[in-house]
């Protein structure tokens, strides 16, 4: 078999099985999603706390606290990977359900 006879099977079952292949990414995706999501959880709680920990050195006060803006300035870096997973996840799922309404319908 040469490579334009591979090539050319692997794209017709690549369009053949799309809806499934579509919802395996999707249900891969939401995990990998929950995962970035905690990692990201984990690294803003720990820099959350060191920022408030030098805030009431410098300060010399102990009830210092950062406020929810403050907050939400230093940690929103963090969730860009997980919030751009979960969109693409979102994609693979509606994706594969068109696909299957479409063919349903080509059926009917």
């Amino acid at each position: 078999m040469n490579l334009k006879h591979i090539t050319k099977d692997l794209g017709k079952f690549v369009t053949r099985e799309s809806p499934q292949i579509l919802t395996i990414l999707g249900i891969a995706g939401a995990g990998v999603t929950v995962y970035l999501t905690g990692k990201a959880t984990w690294k803003a709680a720990q820099q959350i706390q060191h920022e408030e920990i030098v805030g009431k050195v410098e300060q010399g006060d102990s009830s210092f606290r950062l406020t929810d803006k403050e907050r939400f300035e230093k940690i929103w870096k963090l969730y860009i990977p997980a919030a751009a997973t979960g969109v693409m996840t979102v994609g693979c799922i509606v994706a594969a359900n068109r696909v299957q309404a479409r063919r349903y319908a080509a059926l009917a």
